[in-house]
């Protein structure tokens, strides 16, 4: 998205490591080591972006990819849904733990609200899978009602 390109190509610092930076006095000493471990590997990962995605863009692969902004485990988090297959890949805003589908964790999520509200608007997408980063493959879609 237009707001992940900044983090992506180096124009800003990552929301994480953001935060770590602004608490870094309170940190523990194990998190302090993580923290200067991931300052310089992100300042040296300048990725180039080509293309901006918009929400509700539909590209024209795989039979139709479609961009939904998922806002909340980052600020320009999107997710993806494979129209053809009704798959959704939704990247960190879930995950599955023990065949559970779950929302992003609240201490790896920028905005938990945001983040609420980024899965109830892709429930009303017919899913038969999503795919997230942590956890893989839960097959079928997410269960309407539920507070993620």
């Amino acid at each position: 998205s237009e707001i992940e390109a900044a983090f992506i190509d180096g124009r800003k610092m990552p929301t994480k490591l953001e935060k770590l930076e602004d608490n870094f006095e309170q940190l523990p000493e194990p998190m302090k080591q993580w923290y200067q471990m991931l300052k310089p590997a992100f300042a040296s990962r300048r990725i180039p972006i080509n293309q901006i995605l918009t929400n509700g863009e539909v590209l024209p692969i795989c039979g139709g990819i479609e961009v939904i902004s998922t806002s909340g485990h980052t600020p320009g988090h999107i997710s993806l849904y494979l129209q053809a297959s009704q798959t959704m890949i939704v990247g960190d805003s879930m995950g599955v733990e023990e065949g559970q589908l779950l929302r992003s964790k609240p201490e790896h999520t920028w905005d938990v609200p945001a983040s609420k509200q980024s899965v109830k608007a892709m429930v009303a997408f017919p899913i038969r899978q999503i795919v997230a980063f942590h956890g893989g493959v839960f097959e079928g879609g997410i269960p309407s009602g539920t507070d993620y």
